[in-house]
Formats: C-alpha cells, structure tokens, sequence
C-alpha cells in the first residue's frame, strides 16, 4: 500500500514537470542544424572531426550536446559531453567538433554518435546521428569545399573506458 502511494505521489511530481519542459511551452524558437559533416570510418586512436552548421533566429543557442553510444553488444548505452557556445556563435555557427577516441576501439568496434543543438530556453535542435566505425588504415574524409568554416568548436569530452579499467595497459 505505501508502495502503491509512492508511486501516485511520484507520478503527481513528474507530470507536471513533463508538461512545463513540453516544447510549445518554451519560448522562442529552437535552433537548427542545417548542415553536418562527419566521417563514417576512422582508425583507432585517431581525432574524429565533427562539423556543423547551426543557426538560432533568436540567437540564443548555448551549447552542443553529443551522446555516444555502441552500436552493438551489451555495454554503456552512452556518454554525454555538453560543449558550450561562444558569445559570438549564438546566432550561427559553422565549424567543427573533435573528439579523441582513445582507446574507445578496447569498448566497441562501431558506435554511434548523436548531436543536438540547445538554445538558452531550452529548445532543442534537429538531431543528427553519426555512425562510427572503426577501422585500422581509414582514412577521414574532407567535408565539401565552402560548406562549414574550419573554426574550432571545442572538444567533445567523452573518454570512454572499458568497465574496471584502462583498457589492459
């Protein structure tokens, strides 16, 4: 019976929290990711760039979330980095994301990574999905010529290990 009215009181609690955090309840409009660019195969080890083109009419994008999760197999469902958005790249924004994957390849072979724009009201962007995988001897791909500026986002900060350790070394 308490278990029965925890539950209510909890339910009570949560939905009136999803409806307030509902996106026609937001103010303004959320940003948009028009374009991206990103290279399917890299080798272990390597530095993955990201590129992205984003724009916000009301100016207020903040920050670059990007989840990374494996495409296969058990293991973590994902990681989570937030890279936040200069001053001057509130309004638009063109340019690249990196991420180091380390030893990723001791935890997965593919994996699979999402980015999504957030503006200061909490509006999300379209999602963009970016499947990964590793391969020795890959090479990565250029993105199309004048298609994003080659400007420094910042680092997608997902360090991933395998559980319990470092990866054997």
């Amino acid at each position: 019976m308490k278990r029965l009215g925890l539950i209510a009181f909890g339910l009570m609690m949560f939905l009136p929290a999803c409806a307030t955090t509902s996106h026609s309840e937001k103010e303004g409009s959320p940003p948009v990711i028009e374009r991206f660019f990103a290279s399917k195969n890299m080798r272990p080890g390597d530095t993955l760039k990201v590129y992205i083109k984003a724009s916000d009419p009301d100016g207020d994008m903040e920050k670059v979330i990007v989840t990374l999760g494996r495409g296969d197999g058990p293991g973590p469902d994902f990681y989570i980095s937030f890279t936040g958005l200069k001053k001057e790249d509130r309004k638009a924004v063109s340019g690249y994301l990196y991420w180091y994957s380390g030893k990723s390849t001791a935890v997965f072979a593919l994996g699979r990574m999402t980015l999504q724009v957030q503006d200061r009201a909490g509006n999300l962007s379209n999602q963009i999905i970016v499947p990964i995988y590793f391969r020795w001897g890959a090479k990565q791909g250029s993105p199309p010529p004048g298609a994003f500026e080659e400007k420094e986002i910042g680092p997608i900060m997902i360090d991933v290990r395998p559980a319990g350790g470092d990866g054997g070394n």
